[in-house]
């Protein structure tokens, strides 16, 4: 059958749309997909990419009615149900969304951009197990470039494994020595390695790459306070929240510190902003727990620490501070069992095995105290805390129970907790 007479002048539109689009000019796009869709409202192709063009000038709702109809049009077109997906994703709906994804990676399973975008969209989830399983498809597939070496990363800090994201870090360097964001995955993975000096170090050149962006010198922060030099620390936060004041890590941070500086109303005051901008995230409430521990109030401590978990049953954190506040209050039981939930999650974390082998050895378990102290100390030789945890494990090596508290005390507990990795940088969308 010939073509229609429009064909021509559809596909000219198509061609400028996608142009503009590659040149970062959503309006232009906008406008030639109008009348691409104007002239052929059945259009599967002139439909997707103006719901593309919608959505890069953040009319999502707009967006997701024009890739409704392109994948009902054309349901074997990966790039729709990516699209759409990716709508879904900045709608709120995460689950729908990756259904979306899975659909793309069958459709087109050699190409390597979806399974990348997949991945990005599973780590936001938490399952930080799927997101390094489509980036190793990623690599079978033959792409190898830094953002994919640093989502590599986060997903294996996030599983607590920071040799295996050091690794991973150090790969991204090596594939861009420029990368801000390579050098601050170093930091934040040398930091979970308790090895303070090489994060410092990592995190300082993080900032000298991208001074005006806040999350490395949060990151910086971070080091500098496990370091014990908080008024440094402090400052760092300060210009990183002038930076960017609406920095939910930024304020939980700032929070922690001002704790520890005994400013009981400045922490208060950043946690309550902190609720403001993010209501339903379970790290305020894992932070005012901290907040509260630090205070002496306990109880209230757990009852947000219990408020976390039921938004995130999940949270590592929140179930290490809430074992530790449990062992605070004599009930060994149920520390150790969050504390055994905190391993699950994070089984190569060395304070949160030092923090058990403490409860362990307070409960009279010596065989399993010593065995978590070793491994503690063989994943982090250079932590703070090492020369305790030394000293401990030949305690219970001996059969000893702790210390009393004149003679010793328990490994110091990081002053500021790291908080999440920020979201994995994503490849671009095409129409």
């Amino acid at each position: 059958r010939p073509a229609p007479s429009w064909r021509p002048e559809l596909d000219a539109l198509i061609a400028e749309g996608r142009a503009r689009l590659e040149a970062d000019d959503a309006a232009g796009a906008l406008a030639a997909l109008e009348r691409a869709v104007a002239l052929a409202p059945d259009d599967a192709t002139a439909l997707r990419g103006r719901g593309l063009a919608a959505s890069l000038l953040g009319d999502h709702a707009r967006a997701l009615g024009d890739l409704d109809r392109a994948v009902a049009l054309a349901p074997e077109n990966a790039l729709g149900w990516l699209h759409r997906g990716r709508v879904r994703e900045r709608l709120g709906d995460l689950r729908g969304a990756l259904g979306d994804l899975d659909r793309a990676v069958a459709l087109d399973p050699a190409n390597p951009h979806l399974p990348e975008v997949r991945a990005a969209l599973r780590a936001d989830l938490g399952d930080h197990e799927g997101a390094l399983a489509d980036l190793d498809r990623v690599l079978a597939l033959g792409r190898e470039d830094p953002t994919t070496r640093r989502m590599r990363g986060s997903s294996r800090l996030q599983l607590g494994d920071a040799t295996g994201a050091l690794r991973e870090f150090d790969r991204a360097v090596a594939l861009d020595p420029s990368s801000a964001l390579a050098h601050d995955g170093r930091a934040r993975a040398l930091g979970l390695r308790r090895d303070l000096e090489g994060a410092l170090a990592a995190a300082a050149r993080a900032v000298a790459l991208a001074p005006e962006a806040a999350q490395h010198r949060l990151t910086r922060a971070e080091v500098l306070a496990e370091q014990g030099a908080l008024d440094l620390a402090l400052l760092d936060l300060e210009r990183a929240l002038a930076l960017e004041p609406r920095s939910l890590r930024g304020l939980l941070d700032r929070a922690a510190g001002r704790a520890q500086r005994e400013d009981a109303a400045g922490a208060h005051a950043d946690l309550d902003r902190a609720m403001a901008l993010a209501p339903g995230d379970p790290r305020v409430h894992d932070q005012r727990g901290y907040v509260l521990a630090l205070q002496g109030d306990l109880l209230g401590a757990i009852a947000e620490y219990d408020r976390a978990l039921e938004l995130a049953p999940g949270l590592p954190t929140a179930l290490r501070r809430r074992g530790l506040a449990r062992r605070r209050l004599g009930d060994l039981e149920a520390a150790l069992r969050d504390l055994d939930r905190a391993l699950a999650l994070t089984p190569h974390d060395p304070l949160t095995l030092a923090n058990r082998a403490d409860v362990r050895l307070d409960a009279g378990d010596h065989a399993g105290a010593a065995r978590d102290y070793e491994r503690s100390l063989t994943l982090a030789p250079r932590a703070p805390w090492a020369p305790t945890v030394r000293e401990l494990l030949e305690r219970a090596r001996a059969g000893l129970g702790p210390p009393p508290p004149e003679d010793g005390a328990r490994p110091a507990r990081a002053q500021v907790d790291p908080p999440a990795p920020p979201k994995s940088g994503r490849g671009g969308d095409r129409p």
